[in-house]
């Protein structure tokens, strides 16, 4: 639901949800002014180390942006290769044509990956559709951050969902958003808009759509779709919510883990603080110096006053060099052990990360072994994106019969199959084949099918030929002989 006037956007979501969201924001944004500005503003704990550097703070603070790496990793693990789209009624050629058409003219796969990182991070991402005829001949699907998300679920299912988005800004901190509410009606949903002059953080009144450019140019009227869903899918990214086991929303990668990244920065921070101060020093008596000046760089000396020293006394040193012992190696060992630890609460090897591989270059079953806890966890998080992506493709061809946007066609039932990205060892392959001739639960035919996925009816049935001649026994014509 659109929230009330003046509303503040912690109380949209709640104070202790919308601080989770914020905090994970700021970590995924690798921006150390952003991180600086979120634990001087809004945070509520003071024991953190970018606590304790604070805005104003001119203390050097080095950050590891591992959170982005995190999030990035995951994309990749789910979406590094493009998912496979098959259909249940092969017969259905224009529905086929449109959901191709459809992904093609979004550049699905750029989406996937987009709203997978943002998944990671936040705990979860909305996939939406929109029909807008000037600027795509099929839905429009884009990507919105549960920043932007006010869902309303009914028994752990979406049944209703608000989308906002900042439209405009001014130099006196004014802030104009621009509400979407999708409610079900009937058997199909109804549109409306709604736009707020408010404030960076309350949401303000609510205004005419026509009182600036932005929102005026777009013709915005509530809109009635019959036969669809809401044209909105919400991914969770791992359940169950461990922070309100109740939610049907998800929890990010970072859950659990951000005093372990606050950690990190600060082990880094040690180790680049310890190689300013001990900075190599030579310390001169300042009667070696003409006329008390230094004539090259000014940080290589001290100068001092040592008189007492240079009269009659033993261990009179003019110049003395000092070079503090920089404990590079055991900075770095606690910080090479404190993200491994980090990777494995996020539910990821450190393999996945390039750490303790080794120079090692696997791939198959020695591969999967290593990456076993990505691998896991990667296939948890596919289900979810399994599902969401099929209903997706179901309501995008609802969507379009609805608007009129093409002739009315019947929409075709999709399957989704995410691919793993690891690249089988060839022979551990052949070995499978083998297995399976030798029990005799495969033929030749599907056995070159098999470890020639890519190859078309013709050049399976031209090697299949030629490893009977080779053999002795020829096979003719195996394509018409099938039962």
């Amino acid at each position: 639901m659109i929230p009330k006037e003046n509303t503040t956007l912690m109380n949209i979501w709640g104070a202790s949800w919308y601080n989770r969201l914020t905090e994970w924001r700021a970590w995924y944004s690798g921006d150390q002014d952003i991180l600086r500005k979120y634990y001087s503003t809004e945070a509520q704990d003071n024991t953190r180390f970018w606590s304790r550097l604070g805005t104003g703070n001119k203390k050097h603070g080095v950050h590891i942006p591992l959170a982005g790496d995190i999030a990035a990793t995951s994309s990749n693990l789910l979406f590094a290769e493009t998912p496979e789209i098959s259909y249940k009624e092969q017969n259905e050629t224009t529905a086929i044509d449109r959901v191709q058409y459809f992904a093609n003219e979004n550049g699905l796969h750029n989406r996937l990956l987009e709203a997978a990182e943002i998944c990671s991070a936040m705990g979860g991402v909305v996939l939406k559709l929109d029909i807008d005829t000037d600027l795509s001949p099929v839905p429009i699907l884009s990507t919105v951050s549960p920043l932007q998300f006010i869902p309303t679920f009914r028994r752990g299912r979406l049944w209703e969902a608000t989308t906002f988005r900042v439209v405009a800004s001014d130099d006196n901190g004014k802030v104009w958003r621009l509400f979407e509410e999708r409610k079900r009606s009937g058997t199909g949903i109804i549109i409306d808009y709604k736009l707020f002059e408010g404030q960076s953080s309350e949401i303000g009144r609510v205004v005419s759509l026509d009182s600036i450019d932005e929102t005026a140019s777009l013709n915005l009227k509530p809109l009635v779709y019959e036969n669809v869903g809401l044209g909105i899918v919400y991914i969770p990214n791992m359940l169950p919510n461990r922070l309100d086991i109740h939610s049907p929303q998800g929890v990010s990668d970072y859950s659990g883990a951000v005093p372990m990244f606050d950690s990190l920065d600060e082990i880094w921070t040690s180790l680049m603080r310890e190689i300013r101060l001990a900075k190599s020093t030579i310390f001169v008596d300042d009667e070696l110096l003409k006329d008390g000046e230094v004539d090259i760089d000014t940080e290589a000396y001290v100068k001092l006053k040592i008189t007492d020293l240079r009269i009659g006394k033993e261990g009179y040193k003019p110049i003395e060099h000092v070079q503090p012992e920089i404990r590079v190696e055991s900075y770095l060992k606690a910080a090479t052990e404190m993200t491994a630890d980090i990777l494995s609460r996020c539910g990821y090897s450190p393999q996945s990360f390039g750490f303790r591989v080794e120079g090692r270059a696997e791939t198959g079953t020695a591969l999967r072994i290593r990456e076993r806890k990505s691998l896991m966890t990667r296939q948890k998080k596919s289900r979810y994106w399994q599902d969401a992506l099929q209903w997706l493709f179901w309501d995008m061809q609802r969507l379009e019969n609805s608007s009129s946007i093409v002739a009315s066609y019947n929409p075709v039932e999709t399957i989704i199959v995410l691919q793993d990205s690891i690249t089988p060892e060839p022979s551990e392959e052949a070995q499978t084949i083998r297995d399976l001739r030798q029990a005799e639960v495969i033929s030749i035919e599907m056995g070159v099918r098999r470890l020639n996925p890519d190859w078309t009816d013709e050049q399976v049935e031209q090697e299949v030929e030629q490893i009977a001649k080779e053999k002795g026994s020829m096979v003719t014509d195996i394509f018409n002989e099938r039962v």
